[in-house]
């Protein structure tokens, strides 16, 4: 069972300490203009802790979805954000390799190949402040194309 509240966009939630909850409720408690009737029974003291929310997961799963429908999730996580909880969208494949975080930290580098030409592929995920971590590497080489050297060397 998946732990998200999606509909057409998918945010993740992080809930586990109640002072997160508490601001949750505060933030779903507000005049959006398309308020819900199912609020109140966010407040129940079913979902005041975390091993009650856990029994009642499918229950709460269904108030947030309802709530969370009201407005996009780029709204819904500015807003969250603004409060401190915990929050962030899902992104597709595109989005995710799209994302300025994620060239901010190289995850995506280019390199060469003789045939394709320029291709990307995934950089270091491991960053260490003494070590280079460059936007672009070597030349991809062909099937084989190194295979005496490294056999020589792990064979002498």
């Amino acid at each position: 069972m998946s732990n998200s509240f999606g509909y057409i966009d998918i945010i993740l939630l992080g809930m586990i300490a109640g002072f997160i909850i508490l601001r949750l409720r505060s933030i779903l408690g507000r005049k959006t203009g398309h308020e819900s009737k199912i609020y109140p029974s966010f407040t129940d003291e079913k979902f005041n802790t975390n091993s009650s929310r856990a029994k009642n997961m499918d229950e709460l799963k269904t108030i947030l979805e309802n709530k969370l429908s009201a407005k996009s999730t780029n709204e819904w996580v500015s807003q969250m954000e603004k409060d401190k909880i915990p929050c962030g969208p899902i992104f597709n494949i595109k989005e995710a390799v799209e994302n300025p975080q994620v060239e901010a930290r190289n995850m995506i580098v280019k390199a060469y190949h003789k045939v394709i030409g320029d291709f990307k592929l995934a950089g270091n995920p491991i960053k260490m402040s003494t070590y280079d971590d460059p936007d672009k590497r070597g030349d991809i080489p062909d099937l084989d194309e190194h295979r005496e050297k490294i056999i020589k060397e792990f064979v002498n």
